[in-house]
């Protein structure tokens, strides 16, 4: 679409993320978004995946903290596979929910294991 225009493509979709993660944490608690953006404007520079990076680490708080239990592994998922960093998330989400006896649906499991 972009006719091989990729540092474009990469801009679009910083942007993209930006924004998303931007409205999420926005959602979450007000003037976050603000803050989000602010923060995530001195990574924009590093790359795409940082604006992706941080729209994810917040969909999965998100995702907690709103009893959507079911997106947690997929999520977790996405997050560890955009940055290393991310698989730090895993074992706090795990122990989480293993404290609280919320552990999500076996199939729950299948799309990110495939």
């Amino acid at each position: 679409m972009l006719h091989g225009q990729v540092l474009l493509a990469q801009g679009i979709l910083s942007c993209v993320f930006l924004i998303a993660a931007a409205l999420l944490a926005e959602r979450m608690v007000p003037f976050a978004g603000i803050f989000t953006t602010v923060m995530d404007l001195f990574y924009y520079y590093i790359g795409m995946e940082t604006s992706l990076f941080v729209f994810l680490l917040i969909a999965t708080v998100y995702a907690y903290a709103n009893d959507k239990i079911g997106w947690l592994p997929l999520l977790c998922t996405l997050t560890l596979l955009t940055r290393f960093e991310g698989g730090v998330l895993i074992p706090v989400v795990a122990w989480l929910l293993w404290k609280q006896h919320r552990i999500p649906a076996v199939s729950t499991f299948c799309l990110p294991l495939y």
